[in-house]
């Protein structure tokens, strides 16, 4: 039977005036409501066998080019999903989880350092027939995103960099303070340190229904030593991607909120400064989280970006 597309809020209030507040429920009735969501972004649940995992991603059908889009640290191929509705329906659209997130295994004796996330990243798409194609991440999906763009530069027409980890801001943000003095807001062991990582993220934090913010606080607190273990391995594996960053070639997009505490805007500069062919937007009034917090502004502007590159190819916009 299919499902109307129809508001995850009424959902959720029909949902409560017949269940109530029994927590039993809440999973269950989150993962109705994540239902609804991917099918309201036309994106349908695929998986593919890799090395005897199981890898799960969402994967919106498209007569055009194909977008891959790679989410933050301790988020998930979901974060993106209120973007991807905002987005030209021409374009194919693929939405993967990193190493160790989402519905991937998270065993703590693996590695989840940055090469071997990009290497994981790279199985997959080459699986998915990525021989050609627009990569995008956000924050940690932008950092590996941009390691991948190095390594492969023949497989990508562009390059978006979303609010993207990888260079150290002229402008320290409020993690980077924060993680001197050896204290990392980015792992949440109580509510109290949920509801710290939400002001953080976000500038205006949108409006998160029952029981959408308790399964999302419960499985954080739960994760707290894997995430830390796989934090560890990242942070050991940082690299300032400097370095390589006059080496990619491609046209690369830069995205930020003006008000991110995580990774200040004053990154953008740092970009542009080694990037040969950057373009550049920057929301208003906007944290880290800026493709939940604003999704129709980000994908408005991102799609300008791939607009004007058809321009720039084909001396007209064609989206197919």
């Amino acid at each position: 039977m299919n499902i109307k597309p129809i508001k995850v809020g009424a959902v959720l209030l029909s949902a409560i005036s017949v269940l109530g507040g029994c927590g039993r429920f809440e999973g269950k009735l989150f993962n109705f409501a994540l239902s609804i969501e991917r099918q309201r972004s036309n994106l349908t649940l695929k998986t593919l066998r890799i090395d005897q995992q199981n890898i799960a991603y969402l994967e919106r059908e498209g007569r055009g080019e194909t977008i891959v889009l790679l989410h933050g640290f301790a988020a998930n191929k979901d974060t993106w999903l209120r973007f991807v509705r905002y987005f030209p329906r021409q374009y194919r659209v693929l939405v993967i989880d990193l190493a160790g997130h989402g519905d991937r295994n998270q065993e703590m004796a693996f590695s989840f350092d940055l090469g071997h996330m990009e290497a994981d990243f790279s199985r997959i798409i080459d699986r998915l027939g990525g021989d050609h194609f627009h990569l995008a991440g956000n924050s940690l999906g932008g950092y590996v995103a941009t390691f991948f763009a190095r390594e492969n530069p023949h497989k990508l027409i562009t390059l978006g960099l979303f609010a993207s980890a990888g260079v150290w801001s002229p402008k320290p943000s409020d993690l980077q303070l924060a993680l001197e003095k050896e204290s990392n807001p980015l792992l949440v062991d109580s509510p109290q340190g949920f509801d710290q990582l939400m002001d953080l993220v976000f500038y205006e934090k949108p409006w998160t229904p029952w029981p959408v913010r308790s399964v999302l606080e419960r499985e954080l607190i739960k994760k707290y030593d894997f995430y830390k273990k796989m934090w560890d391995d990242i942070w050991r594996s940082r690299k300032d991607v400097t370095a390589f960053l006059p080496e990619i070639k491609i046209p690369v997009f830069l995205l930020w909120g003006d008000k991110d505490r995580i990774l200040d805007v004053s990154s953008v500069a740092v970009y542009q400064k080694y990037l040969p062919d950057v373009q550049t937007r920057i929301i208003k009034e906007c944290g880290h989280g800026l493709i939940i917090e604003k999704p129709e502004e980000a994908a408005e502007a991102y799609t300008k970006f791939l607009l004007s590159i058809e321009t720039r190819k084909y001396g007209s916009q064609k989206l197919f």
